[in-house]
């Protein structure tokens, strides 16, 4: 068959295609952006949805109007006046199936091939996807913890022809949880009424706060009908019933409106009605209360754990309110490594990647904490969400080891889970000291021999069969250096790890036979970094010492904490 040109531009969703890994039972998943199923009012709309076909039922299932529901129109004009201080008429509301299909229609209504998309730096997956089928080029404002700068924004609009419109969510952003304050919102209007430059501000979050008020919208703000808001109930309410929607100046909507029409004449019938009775017979805001309670909740239980348990150099955003947050690993440590060593423990989360449409960074992850495994408010819960960065915690550590650390010890393989599973991280730095100390005194004696071997390999000058007998030579040597380098490294590692820890780890025995099984177990590890920046660092988080067979590690209050 024969496919459009725009096709070769559409690829499933990495997310979506992580979903479908995560929806395996054994995955504990902090990967997806969905909500908390748990808190969905199955019953209030059983009850809704029965009374409602009852009084309306051929009505109901009958076509309907493009614009949507009159009635659920209005109830949306009212909440984003209370909510977000908007001024907006229900005839300048358009019913979307879901608040993804408006930004189909944007693509649509604005896009050439070749025309300037402009987002924030990194932005959400979806967007991007809904985009890119119409072909545009994609150019990423900077960003800081504060959200976009509009300052940069300006600067590109200055030198950059063709924009066509401008994508950002202002509140606890997808993927990274910020949110912008006030300030830069004005600065952000300021910019955009310059440049006449037209804003799809998408609001999915917005009510979902944590600390603070909710701060008004980029549409409260907006006095030349420039920006779009896109809202929905998939947050809030439930997802499954697809109704989002987009306010619009009149003529504007109008555009929208022709489109929709030609996509799917309107927006479910009956989801509308039972969105419109639920919020008719119950109290959607006592209903929002309860998801951000749950949230608050699971956002603190991960902020908390990350503390206590990831190495120096993470960061991490501090959401105030939404689904998400932004861990950033330490410089030199790989996201999409950390990423396959999580899938490995049966955790997930999302490579921070596939938030930017041009630029790869491999250093961050998105973190959902809406929708937790079952039990979130017992020991379970938070026993996953330990296990859950711990294991990070061994694998963020491991990915930094700089690659010389174990070559004494022989091992020509890439570091094992099983390793880790026997040994902590203290245990692991404990080991890698040793293997340094001893490295360096081998290598110590043979440093001018290895010097005139390197020189001589380097220079391109000799001969090539004579360089290829010193490579050989030098290969010797290493061997040689490497079988010297064992005996003190099982000497030092023996005097930090009592005997007990050996038998925790799964060696019962002793003497010469303990030493064939651990020097074994110790060539199943070989890192594959070679940054020494962040390995330094976390060798210097703690001190040991061994008192009586007893291994201990010294904490930042000055006292001694037994580790065995």
């Amino acid at each position: 068959m024969n496919f459009s040109k725009r096709m070769e531009r559409m690829q499933a969703s990495e997310i979506r295609e992580l979903l479908k890994l995560t929806a395996q039972p054994d995955i504990i998943s902090f990967a997806g952006g969905l909500p908390a199923p748990e808190l969905f009012p199955v019953e209030e709309i059983a009850k809704v949805s029965h009374d409602l076909v009852l009084k309306e039922g051929r009505q109901l299932l009958q076509y309907a109007t493009t614009e949507g529901r009159p009635s659920l129109r209005a109830k949306i004009a009212k909440r984003m006046a209370d909510k977000y201080h908007t001024n907006v008429d229900p005839d300048e509301i358009l019913i979307t199936t879901g608040s993804q299909q408006c930004l189909d229609f944007a693509g649509k209504l604005f896009l050439n091939p070749g025309d300037v998309v402009l987002c924030e730096s990194p932005s959400y997956l979806g967007a991007l996807n809904a985009f890119n089928a119409y072909e545009p080029t994609f150019v990423e404002v900077p960003t800081d913890d504060g959200g976009l700068l509009p300052e940069e924004l300006d600067k590109i609009l200055e030198t950059t022809p063709n924009c066509k419109f401008i994508y950002v969510i202002p509140d606890f952003q997808n993927p990274t949880g910020r949110t912008w304050s006030m300030e830069r919102r004005q600065k952000f209007m300021e910019v955009v009424n310059k440049h006449n430059l037209p804003v799809l501000e998408d609001n999915p979050y917005g009510e979902l706060r944590f600390e603070g008020e909710i701060l008004p919208s980029l549409k409260s703000m907006d006095t030349k009908g420039l920006v779009m808001f896109l809202g929905t109930f998939s947050k809030v309410f439930c997802p499954g019933l697809r109704l989002g929607w987009v306010a619009a100046e009149k003529g504007l909507l109008g555009e929208f409106i022709k489109i929709k029409q030609s996509a799917d004449l309107h927006t479910s019938n009956f989801d509308q009605g039972v969105a419109d009775a639920f919020m008719d017979a119950y109290d959607l805001d006592a209903h929002v209360a309860k998801i951000v309670e749950l949230y608050r909740h699971r956002r603190d239980l991960i902020l908390a754990t990350m503390e206590a348990e990831l190495p120096a150099g993470c960061t991490w955003t501090h959401p105030e309110g939404g689904l998400f947050l932004w861990l950033s690993m330490p410089e030199g440590v790989s996201a999409r490594k950390v990423f396959n060593k999580c899938i490995e423990m049966k955790v997930a989360a999302v490579i921070g990647d596939a938030f930017y449409p041009n630029g790869k960074t491999d250093r961050s992850m998105r973190v959902n904490y809406s929708n937790m495994p079952e039990g979130v408010l017992n020991n379970t819960q938070l026993q996953s969400v330990r296990e859950l960065f711990e294991g990070m915690a061994k694998i963020i550590l491991i990915t930094s080891i700089p690659q010389d650390v174990f070559m004494a010890s022989g091992a020509t393989v890439k570091p094992s889970l099983m390793f880790f599973k026997k040994f902590t991280a203290e245990e692991v730095i404990q080991y890698e000291q040793a293997n340094t100390k001893a490295y360096e005194q081998v290598t110590a004696k043979y440093a001018e021999q290895i010097a005139e071997l390197a020189s001589f390999i380097e220079d391109k000058k000799n001969p090539r069969s004579e360089i290829k007998v010193k490579k050989a030579e030098l290969k010797v040597l290493e061997a040689q250096i490497a079988e010297e380098v064992k005996p003190i490294v099982k000497q030092l590692f023996d005097y930090q790890i009592p005997i007990a820890q050996v038998q925790k780890a799964g060696i019962t025995t002793t003497g010469a036979e303990c030493d064939n099984e651990l020097e074994e177990l110790l060539k199943e590890y070989t890192p594959y970094r070679k940054e020494q920046k962040l390995w330094e660092t976390n060798a210097k988080r703690y001190e040991y010492k061994v008192e009586d067979n007893h291994l201990y590690k010294k904490l930042n209050d000055g006292d001694w904490e037994e580790i065995c």
